[in-house]
């Protein structure tokens, strides 16, 4: 967790002083004026951010907006002699603004308020930092708990998540919770569906009136499943406009675009169409963002892999299932496509034990040069 503080402000001589005075007690940062700021913002994580309100070119209620949206973890506090009121008002209402402090600022002030503002910075990210990883756990659990009842499902989820995980990036995504839990929750309604039916879907075969409803209520299952979970309304959201059944919500239209990208590529490699030729597809049809189609070509490909037949005793945590798993009576226990994750090894371990697997089994991995998996 970062430590480090960005003082911003026109006034070189400020600035220095700050050098002067504060480079025993703290880890910081300067920039002159808004524009240096910002880029400063884009270089480097911050815990605080001290900013000068009357600064010419850019205003400091204009400048703490727009780094708020750079980082909106980092604690926000003005430091100024001659606030315009209005101006500072508006900062100080947005509610992103901890502290205003008032020039000039004897050291012990100051060095105070720096304190406050670093552990408050520490309580915002510790109560994120473990509301996503109990939600992370809780509902990586639930997901595998699902593949054992439904493979198909898995199966599907597992493409979903590789093209959220790979593709991300294109939107700067890449470290955003929600979206991750988004991406494994993504297909839980269909574990609603009966199994025939989502192969029917897979191959792409006529589906009855009735049998098309079924699947359509999948966003609307995932939801009720959800609501019974705080916190998780945005991605219950994310999953259900991805699917058409509502609009878009605020500041969440990147999430949904990927997560309708992602299903869109899910289906197609269901259909056992190659990758490249579904992103063809997708691009011909319209509708999903070109920037999405493109970067997807670029990043969705698998480097290093290694493709291996194993017995059933000799599988392990982190590699995923090239081809559908059975037992020797013809009962499938996992499809192709699902990565093995600690429940799916003991489900498979203990039918290869009691009635027998067919083997052997053909999985995927990504070695590593230290001991165990990278899982992909």
């Amino acid at each position: 967790m970062t430590q480090r503080i960005l003082f911003v402000d026109d006034e070189v001589n400020v600035l220095d002083g700050f050098r002067r005075t504060l480079r025993r007690e703290y880890e910081f940062d300067t920039a002159v004026g808004g524009h240096e700021g910002l880029d400063m913002l884009a270089q480097h994580e911050y815990a605080v951010v001290v900013s000068d309100m009357r600064m010419p070119k850019m205003s400091g209620e204009d400048f703490l907006a727009k780094a708020y949206q750079e980082q909106p973890d980092a604690v926000q506090m003005i430091l100024s002699g001659q606030a315009n009121l209005d101006s500072t008002v508006a900062a100080v209402n947005g509610g992103n603004i901890f502290r205003f402090l008032i020039k000039p600022l004897e050291k012990v002030a100051l060095c105070s308020a720096l304190d406050k503002a670093l552990a408050q910075y520490g309580l915002v990210t510790a109560e994120r930092e473990l509301l996503e990883q109990t939600l992370s756990g809780a509902v990586e659990a639930l997901t595998e708990v699902v593949g054992l009842v439904s493979p198909q499902v898995t199966k599907r989820t597992r493409h979903v998540v590789e093209i959220v995980e790979q593709v991300s990036p294109v939107y700067r995504l890449g470290s955003d919770w929600q979206m991750r839990l988004t991406a494994l929750l993504s297909g839980i309604g269909y574990a609603a569906v009966p199994g025939p039916i989502l192969e029917k879907a897979e191959r792409g075969e006529s589906l009855t009136e009735a049998e098309s409803a079924m699947l359509s209520r999948h966003p609307d299952v995932t939801a009720e499943l959800l609501g019974h979970i705080p916190r998780m309304e945005g991605v219950s959201s994310i999953i259900r406009a991805a699917a058409g059944a509502e609009d878009p919500p605020d500041g969440l239209e990147e999430h949904v675009s990927l997560l309708a990208f992602a299903n869109r590529v899910a289906d197609g490699l269901l259909r056992g169409t190659d990758i490249d030729s579904v992103f063809d597809e997708i691009a011909a049809e319209g509708g999903h963002d070109p920037e999405l189609i493109d970067g997807a070509r670029r990043l969705s490909r698998r480097d290093g892999t290694v493709v291996a037949n194993l017995a059933a005793n000799e599988l392990f945590v982190g590699a995923w299932l090239r081809q559908d798993v059975f037992t020797v009576n013809d009962v499938m226990l996992a499809s192709a496509g699902t990565a093995i994750g600690q429940s799916l090894l003991e489900r498979l371990r203990n039918f290869d034990a009691s009635i027998g697997i067919v083997a052997p089994i053909k999985v995927e991995y990504v070695p590593t040069r230290s001991v165990g998996l990278r899982r992909c």
